[in-house]
């Protein structure tokens, strides 16, 4: 269960981290060549988890591996999350540029809660409860008194 944990907590320094860096190197070489460069690591790095997949499976977790049996997959929802990657790699540093890394990324948390709120409700079957939606709420007060005033 401490995994379970720590992995959000690797993604949470890794978004933050990532969109920090890519301001940074965005304000030297452009945000575009910047994400060009962001895609290329990520092929690299991809094509090595792959490599260690097919050649030592046992490594990894289960989840890495396909499933036996495995289906089709309609083309959107294997299209849409790497359009999702590039939104996030090119608007995260372009807002941090405007709104701070803490004012960006609370707005991102507060987003992320709302969309997985629902995605729960919809796509998980998971009851949309009263203290979450509270939960969500308290993080968009936090997110708004975060902001800098002028």
């Amino acid at each position: 269960m401490m995994f379970a944990w720590t992995v959000p907590v690797i993604v949470g320094l890794a978004v933050v981290l990532q969109g920090g860096f890519n301001r940074q190197v965005g304000q030297q070489w452009g945000l575009g060549t910047t994400v060009l460069v962001n895609g290329i690591v990520f092929l690299v790095v991809s094509l090595l988890l792959w490599g260690v997949m097919k050649l030592r499976p046992g490594i990894l977790p289960r989840e890495f591996l396909p499933p036996e049996g495995g289906g089709s997959v309609a083309a959107w929802r294997v299209i849409l999350p790497g359009v999702f990657g590039v939104i996030i790699v090119t608007g995260l540093p372009w807002a941090i540029a405007r709104l701070g890394a803490l004012g960006a990324v609370l707005i991102l948390i507060v987003t992320q809660l709302v969309v997985s709120i629902v995605w729960d409700a919809l796509v998980e079957g998971v009851p949309v409860q009263p203290l979450r939606i509270i939960g969500a709420a308290l993080a968009a007060v936090g997110a708004w008194l975060a902001q800098p005033r002028s």
